[in-house]
């Protein structure tokens, strides 16, 4: 999936092999609004994030604590 500028998005599903390009030139930016815990991938079925010269991926939900899970991980997001 190519994200080219600012996308907002509630929720997202990913699927085996699953790669987000970050592809803008000045900013390009995913930004997942869900409330609960945030899953991109498993220890079995990677997601790959490339971030290019200008990527970012916000949690923007107000879950507490918010959490992603990336590839089989669990990170605890520092909200301020």
């Amino acid at each position: 999936v190519n994200i080219p500028s600012n996308v907002m998005v509630r929720d997202v599903s990913t699927s085996t092999g699953s790669t987000l390009n970050f592809t803008g030139s000045t900013v390009s930016s995913l930004a997942i609004g869900k409330n609960t815990l945030v899953t991109l991938g498993s220890a079995a079925n990677d997601v790959t994030l490339n971030y290019g010269a200008s990527g970012k991926l916000n949690l923007t939900g107000s879950g507490s604590p918010l959490q992603l899970m990336l590839n089989g991980t669990t990170y605890t997001v520092i909200q301020q």
